[in-house]
């Protein structure tokens, strides 16, 4: 089920040269896999310590080969690449290998960016030689984050100036797309769900579901739009509405059309 020997030599078919240590070869990986895969048997495989993602390039290698659709979910601290943390010449000369390589492809020297490259690179090899298949090798990059709304703090000495600092209750720095994401978990969705952006709403697919966010203002008859696609649940920030009357109004419309509405 391979060897070591294999795992550098597959290194050296992606990378050009070898940037790890220890790397365990794909068979290895695909022979843990294979032990719990079924025809019908679609799951995630998860690698906590993910190092040059040899887990995600065997997880596309069965997809590719018995037509699986498992997902992978690859964690790694994004640790900088250091030749003063070895004392050996030969790890030494790996690590100068990994940050030549980095250098040489404009990344940032550290072991995320090796990780992301593996995927990139062996997602593009995979579906360059199975021409004919239908092989999804997209994958999503995220980091652990602080939330994108400010956290309420009660005050009893000001509460006017609290309630004054949470009309917008967005940090001053949220970005977009970030709050998606931290709306879409909220709603109990997956991280793989589809997002595109369209006359000032996020819609969203998941499970055959569409979702709508919006997040700035948008008219009425955006709204009414919202409502003729129907959504499985739309969530509004309170600063998309033009006052308070549209609120209240287009709450309603969504009560009665028996749609499913959050106002953040």
């Amino acid at each position: 089920i391979g060897t070591n020997e294999d795992a550098t030599n597959e290194q050296i078919e992606i990378f050009g040269k070898t940037v790890f240590n220890y790397t365990k070869p794909n068979s290895l990986i695909e022979f843990f896999i294979k032990s719990i895969s079924y025809d019908d048997s679609n799951f995630i495989v998860m690698d906590f310590f993910a190092g040059s993602s040899t887990t995600a390039n065997s997880v596309m290698n069965l997809n590719s080969i018995y037509s699986y659709s498992h997902n992978f979910i690859m964690v790694q601290l994004p640790e900088i690449l250091d030749l003063n943390s070895e004392t050996s010449s030969d790890k030494k000369r790996i690590i100068q290998n990994a940050i030549d390589f980095c250098l040489e492809n404009n990344l940032p020297t550290n072991i995320v960016e090796i990780s992301k490259e593996r995927i990139r690179r062996a997602g593009a090899k995979i579906k360059a030689e199975n021409p004919d298949k239908a092989l999804d090798i997209g994958f999503k990059v995220f980091k652990l984050s602080d939330s994108n709304f400010k956290a309420w703090q009660i005050d009893d000495d000001d509460i006017a100036k609290q309630l004054e600092m949470y009309i917008d209750p967005l940090k001053d720095n949220a970005n977009e797309m970030d709050i998606v994401y931290e709306l879409l978990l909220k709603m109990g969705l997956k991280l793989t769900a589809d997002i595109h952006f369209e006359n000032g709403i996020y819609w969203l697919t998941c499970d055959n579901k569409s979702y709508a966010i919006v997040l700035n203002q948008i008219t009425q008859d955006d709204f009414n739009v919202i409502i003729t696609k129907k959504p499985a649940k739309t969530v509004v920030l309170d600063k998309a509405f033009l006052n308070d009357s549209q609120r209240t109004n287009v709450l309603l419309q969504f009560k009665d059309a028996g749609l499913a509405i959050e106002s953040v």
